[in-house]
């Protein structure tokens, strides 16, 4: 018999802490299969007129077969005894179910003569673990949740070519065809790599030989020189961002050996505002974070790899708002009013945010056409 009219006095009744366990039931068991329905009246097999309320009622295909199982769910101070069990036999009989498609859950103990009893029967049994103490709500606990992110930088560029020691960097990175059509950068050679997946997700400085396509050439004073070689260091850094919240975890239990028979987990992470980052040079610092997070959920989500390369202080192929602001100080530079800009001028220029690295290309780069013939090849 259902404990759903029965009252604890003043405070929380039966009633309420019922649905608790039953509204937790019907979810577990919600899939596609499977049809959850909730305090159902079905009529005595020999009495039309008198109805037996289910707590909750699953209807679905079970190995095959079109197949009805009653739930009875309970949530009482005391441990579930024998007489429960025979009450749920009877409530089963009167409807015309046999005991192995009955189902008792309970929010506390279920007595070994009671498992024993069940057991005999081919009654199912669980215990439902995952409430507060006082079996009103899901117990909730702190969550912690990472995104990590891959991000890449140049730190060493080293290129040979038949190009006198005077040639200025920008003539030195350039690459052309034979009709003096800029064709890309050795930049670009690196950016693609790095889509391509190397070097990998992994903290540290990685070697790089990149490969000049056939046809590049350096443009100096006029003159077409060929690239001979190029090699590149790239120093990948692990950016974590951290969250926490709450998690709660529900687990139907067999009582006789605590086995978990069926779990359902939700968390909840709160994610706006601003977060502070922490960036991992080593592997093995890395690790030790995760490890020693102290939380009783934890999820670590990565790694991320941003979509574009650090290069010196901007991040490559720039973006749209990178370049209009190269041209500002372009402008400057040739109307005298700054001089000559370094690559230190343009730190700060890129946001400290992560967001940055996914800011659209600008369109204007031939990095992109690069990519465009290499994904139609």
């Amino acid at each position: 018999m259902s404990d759903k009219n029965r009252t604890k006095g003043k405070g929380t009744t039966s009633n309420e802490k019922g649905e608790v366990v039953e509204s937790i039931v019907a979810m577990m068991h919600q899939q596609p299969d499977v049809e959850v329905r909730r305090d159902v009246y079905l009529p005595a097999k020999n009495d039309n007129s008198r109805k037996r309320q289910i707590d909750v009622l699953l209807l679905g295909q079970f190995a095959g077969y079109s197949t009805t199982f009653a739930v009875e769910c309970k949530n009482y101070k005391r441990n579930i005894n024998v007489q429960d069990i025979g009450g749920f036999r009877d409530l089963l009989d009167d409807i015309g179910l046999p005991p192995h498609q009955g189902i008792l859950v309970s929010a506390s103990k279920i007595g070994p003569n009671a498992v024993t009893r069940a057991r005999e029967l081919g009654m199912k049994v669980y215990e439902l673990a995952g409430l507060t103490q006082d079996s009103l709500s899901e117990a909730l606990h702190d969550a912690s949740q990472i995104v990590a992110f891959a991000v890449p930088a140049m730190s060493q560029l080293s290129i040979v070519s038949a190009a006198p020691e005077a040639t200025s960097p920008h003539e030195l990175f350039t690459r052309y065809d034979a009709s003096g059509e800029v064709k890309g950068t050795v930049h670009d050679l690196l950016w693609l790599r790095w889509l391509e997946g190397e070097p990998p997700s992994v903290a540290g400085e990685h070697p790089l030989r990149l490969e000049i396509p056939e046809g590049w050439y350096t443009l100096v004073d006029g003159r077409r020189l060929q690239v001979l070689s190029a090699t590149a260091k790239v120093t990948v850094r692990i950016v974590v961002v951290k969250f926490t919240g709450t998690s709660s975890t529900l687990a139907l239990v067999e009582p006789r050996d605590q086995t978990v028979q069926r779990f359902h987990v939700t968390a909840s992470f709160e994610t706006f505002g601003k977060y502070p980052v922490l960036v991992f040079d080593e592997e093995a610092h890395l690790e030790t974070f995760i490890e020693e997070r102290h939380a009783a959920l934890k999820v670590t989500v990565g790694r991320v790899r941003t979509p574009r390369i650090q290069i010196n202080h901007i991040y490559w192929p720039p973006s749209k708002r990178v370049v209009r602001r190269v041209l500002q100080y372009r402008k400057f530079y040739v109307k005298g009013r700054i001089a000559m800009p370094t690559p230190e001028d343009f730190a700060g220029l890129e946001s400290t945010d992560l967001k940055a690295f996914w800011e659209p290309i600008d369109d204007g780069q031939p990095a992109l056409k690069l990519l465009q013939s290499r994904r139609a090849n």
